[in-house]
């Protein structure tokens, strides 16, 4: 009696080509390098929300709206947090939380001023539009934050 043999070609499956895997690795690449620009420049989302309360509110048309508050304390020699990163219409509610003195914030390029803000003191800004909004503290110009609104 003869032995079935199987040819070794039959045997295994098809060799991949190494092009079926440069997609992945090309698609992979770019989102683990947009990933670390994002890390290392402090924008991502994860490392700059402090807090989000989401009330309902009703629009024009009676169809129910979420609106998005972000905090950001006024404390010491500092913004936190320092960087936010928010979407258009979202308001930022500033907060001194400084047991000593009046705090402000300052947007460098006029879209917002807090005016003086004693202890405990808050006031709430609007984001209409994206862009890209650095701030300070007018008694204070070290003192200094940003604020990324996207569209």
């Amino acid at each position: 009696m003869k032995k079935k043999t199987v040819s070794k070609s039959r045997a295994r499956s098809a060799p991949r080509r190494k092009d079926d895997n440069s997609f992945i690795i090309i698609v992979g690449g770019g989102f683990i390098i947009i990933s670390l620009v994002l890390f290392f420049s402090g924008l991502l989302p994860s490392s700059i929300s402090l807090l989000n309360v989401t009330p309902r509110d009703k629009n024009t048309l009676g169809v129910e709206t979420q609106q998005v508050l972000k905090m950001v304390t006024i404390k010491g020699d500092s913004f936190t947090p320092g960087k936010l990163l928010i979407t258009k219409g979202t308001k930022v509610v500033f907060t001194n939380s400084d047991n000593l003195q009046v705090e402000n914030a300052v947007s460098d390029g006029g879209m917002f001023d807090t005016g003086p803000l004693g202890v405990g003191d808050s006031k709430t800004v609007e984001f209409p539009r994206g862009g890209i909004y650095p701030y300070h503290n007018a008694n204070n110009p070290r003192m200094t934050g940003v604020i990324l609104v996207l569209q």
